[in-house]
């Protein structure tokens, strides 16, 4: 959980720069937690076969991150 306090804290940092839309910070880090595992961990949990490479899925999840709170 404390890698996911330092995480929220930078997207506070985001936020008061404008970068980030302004909602619970916490929550922005669950998603993004959320978006990173469901692409690639989550499968893994449940014997699953990936999709793709991990590389790939980080970057879809930081896709769908940013076009979730970005301002810009």
């Amino acid at each position: 959980m404390r890698a996911w306090e330092e995480v929220a804290a930078y997207v506070q940092q985001l936020q008061d720069r404008g970068i980030l839309a302004a909602t619970d910070p916490m929550l922005i880090a669950i998603h993004l937690k959320g978006l990173l595992e469901a692409g690639y961990v989550e499968p893994l949990l449940w014997g699953a076969k990936t999709k793709g490479k991990m590389a790939a899925s980080v970057a879809d999840a930081v896709d769908v991150f940013l076009r979730a709170y970005s301002v810009q």
